[in-house]
């Protein structure tokens, strides 16, 4: 049986300082989407404290992505991907 998962991804950084990594997956397409809506405002709103906070206080703070790699003070962006998961 095959069926279609989605998988939040985050990215941040510039050329060759570029990572990106995955967050996490869903069977539900309009969930994985909000989760990244989710993830990416509550990343914006932690950036802004990069100055004053270190980058593993900053991650243990995002419930969404406690992974979360900001670029500088630049929060990282959240896609949706798609891909077949065979079972």
């Amino acid at each position: 049986m095959v069926r279609t998962i989605y998988i939040v991804r985050g990215e941040s950084g510039r050329f060759d300082e570029w990572v990106d990594w995955f967050v996490r997956a869903f069977a539900d397409k309009t969930k994985a989407r909000t989760f990244a809506a989710k993830a990416r405002r509550r990343a914006l709103a932690l950036t802004k404290e990069v100055d004053s906070k270190s980058l593993t206080a900053l991650r243990a703070r995002n419930k969404y992505d406690p992974n979360m790699q900001p670029y500088g003070n630049e929060a990282p962006t959240y896609h949706v991907g798609e891909i077949e998961l065979e079972e």
